[in-house]
């Protein structure tokens, strides 16, 4: 109890931080679009930093793709963050066709739920909705209905009744899911693991060769030519 609630009082202090990132982020995005040297330049860290796979990858993590895909993306995202449905709605689908379809890349969903207690809610949610695997049904009629954080839309009964809208949903079982905390500690520790990288916001990426080395990380929903580079630097063996 102690950790989450220091977790909760650490994620509210980023709220301020995650609006001057948005701002900027989508200024960049708008503008770099015509100039994909600037993007590069402005959206990749290169940060000295290693990883450790094993911490990283959760059992009970949303994931995409081959175990054996030679490329890994760790996705940090808050479903109340409008950077994030950018990128679910207009670059994802492009790596899922391109690299995850192919057997290219293996695709884990983080939860870096910063703006407060509807992003832990939704959190929870979408983890109670991916044991019967409809995380992604579930992601896309989330980000269909964003509206401002913290404003109610992300409430624990709505996200139930937009979890009622997938077929075939079980909603004995979600409900008796969303009930536990099963979930309380994981959605902690990737909240915890996005704060160790000094992630200044929401979304944030991790691409990484899948023997965990040579780690680069894109802070923002740049454009899809940015992903695709790196990861063809990835494929090509840098």
């Amino acid at each position: 109890m102690c950790i989450k609630t220091k977790l909760a009082s650490t994620s509210f202090k980023l709220i301020f931080l995650y609006s001057v990132f948005l701002y900027s982020g989508f200024y960049i995005f708008n503008n770099s679009q015509n100039d994909s040297n600037n993007n590069l330049a402005f959206a990749q860290l290169q940060t000295e930093f290693s990883i450790s796979l094993e911490r990283l990858i959760n059992e009970n993590s949303p994931v995409l793709g081959d175990d054996d895909a030679p490329v890994t993306i760790f996705d940090f995202s808050d479903f109340q963050c409008p950077m994030c449905a950018r990128y679910s709605k207009n670059i994802e689908p492009s790596i899922i066709a391109d690299y995850v379809n192919t057997g290219k890349v293996k695709l884990f969903y983080k939860h870096f739920a910063i703006f407060g207690q509807d992003s832990i809610n939704a959190a929870k949610v979408s983890q109670c909705v991916n044991e019967q695997g409809k995380f992604g049904e579930f992601k896309k009629i989330l980000y269909d209905n964003q509206k401002g954080p913290n404003t109610g839309w992300a409430s624990q009964e709505n996200l139930i009744n937009f979890a009622s809208q997938i077929p075939e949903i079980n909603l004995e079982s979600l409900n008796s899911c969303v009930k536990s905390t099963r979930y309380d500690s994981m959605i902690n520790t990737d909240l915890l693991q996005a704060m160790a990288y000094n992630f200044a916001g929401t979304p944030a990426f991790i691409v990484v060769k899948s023997d965990g080395s040579n780690p680069e990380v894109i802070g923002g929903a740049y454009p899809y030519p940015l992903f695709r580079s790196i990861i063809e630097k990835k494929l090509g063996g840098e």
